[in-house]
């Protein structure tokens, strides 16, 4: 299935065919002095701005920061919502502009990119959700986009990984979890070919996240994390052309994100998890190859996003940013030299909150911006002043 989308204006929840791409009107929502807003209207604390990027009229499943379109300097932010629609939304300073690039139907909730393809040039977009289909999407040099379906699989996709995971398979690859707990590596076909899946793995329950680094250098290819509704925190590497798993951590609720932090000092980098039971839980692969497992943080309902990033104006803090059903985004910092992390409500959205990423999208900034999303259908892009 092949479809070309040329500029679709997205404002609110209305949709309008056009020739190319218009701004969005971003909402802008002052920063509150009060101690972090409870009552549900969206508001931030003192030093950090809330901005909304996009609204939808469904729930907002996941974010990805990705930099697709080669023309345009920075990244973009890729939404994904409950009624199949994937939305690219571009960040240049204070200007907005957005496309829909997919329109399955049923949820969409997984994504990642990279240069994959062998055919197409450049980095793609692998989006993918509820009905199966795992959809590739690609800029045009003449404008719009070229979204086609690539792989199919008869569950529900929920996490996507695009990385240098399989050693015996030149390039980066693409990875597929699903409801079932399948490991999927796909491998791309001929031009305008469907991509062939081969089963790398099976867990007992849903992968829901998935991370990859070399945390033990000189194996071929880079590990990769996972968690899972069986609360397993795993890694999956290879030893020759064997795939080795080892459980990490065991939750006593199931697990639903994963986020690498900064390496320092040579040392692997942190892990951090949150989980259906609202812990935060920090993981550090010691020099004796053990993994130390301990609780940083215990949100008030199940915990729903987490990333670590640069979040203060002191490059030696050690800081996460944690979002859940409570629906406030909390930032958990750790002084160098210091073992507890210290916790701040930064802002509190309108309703449930499912997803949170970080990445530096105003180059004006040296520290790291949050997006979040979630039930209340917005976007929404905290700024630290």
């Amino acid at each position: 299935m092949r479809c070309w989308l040329t500029g679709v204006l997205l404002s609110g929840a209305a949709l309008v065919l056009c020739a190319c791409a218009a701004s969005v009107e971003p909402g802008h929502e002052p920063a509150s002095a009060g101690d972090g807003a409870r009552d549900g209207s969206g508001r931030a604390q003192v030093r950090w701005t809330a901005r909304t990027l996009w609204e939808s009229d469904a729930t907002v499943w996941s974010l990805l920061v990705a930099d697709l379109l080669p023309r345009v300097a920075g990244l973009e932010v890729v939404a994904m919502d409950d009624k199949g629609r994937g939305a690219l939304l571009e960040t240049r300073g204070d200007d907005r502009a957005a496309w829909w690039l997919t329109m399955d139907g049923l949820w969409l909730g997984a994504a990642a990119w990279g240069d994959v393809d062998p055919t197409r040039c450049g980095n793609e977009l692998y989006l993918a959700g509820g009905r199966g289909n795992v959809y590739q999407v690609v800029p045009l040099v003449q404008g719009g986009f070229d979204c086609r379906a690539v792989w199919f699989v008869p569950d529900e996709i929920h996490a996507l990984l695009v990385d240098d995971v399989v050693p015996h398979h030149p390039g980066p690859d693409l990875l597929a979890c699903t409801l079932q707990g399948k490991i999927f590596h796909l491998l791309p076909g001929a031009q305008n070919d469907l991509w062939r899946g081969e089963l790398l793995h099976q867990e007992t329950e849903r992968v829901r996240n998935t991370v990859a680094f070399d945390f033990v250098p000189g194996l071929p290819g880079k590990e990769i994390l996972y968690v899972s509704r069986a609360g397993r925190l795993g890694l999956l590497g290879w030893r020759g052309r064997e795939l080795e798993e080892r459980i990490i951590h065991q939750a006593g609720e199931g697990l639903a994100r994963v986020a690498l932090g900064a390496a320092r000092a040579g040392e692997p980098p942190p892990v951090y998890t949150a989980g259906d039971d609202g812990r935060i839980v920090r993981h550090v692969l010691g020099p004796s190859g053990a993994w130390q497992s301990r609780v940083i943080h215990e949100c008030p309902a199940e915990a729903r996003g987490v990333a670590a990033g640069r979040f203060t104006g002191d490059p030696g803090d050690e800081s996460v940013a944690v979002f859940g059903y409570s629906g406030e985004v909390v930032l958990l910092v750790r002084k160098a030299g210091e073992d507890r992390f210290s916790a701040a409500t930064i802002f509190t959205d309108s309703d449930k909150g499912h997803w949170l990423t970080a990445a530096n999208l105003d180059p004006r900034n040296d520290t790291d911006e949050i997006l979040i999303c979630g039930y209340s259908g917005r976007v929404v892009f905290l700024l630290p002043e």
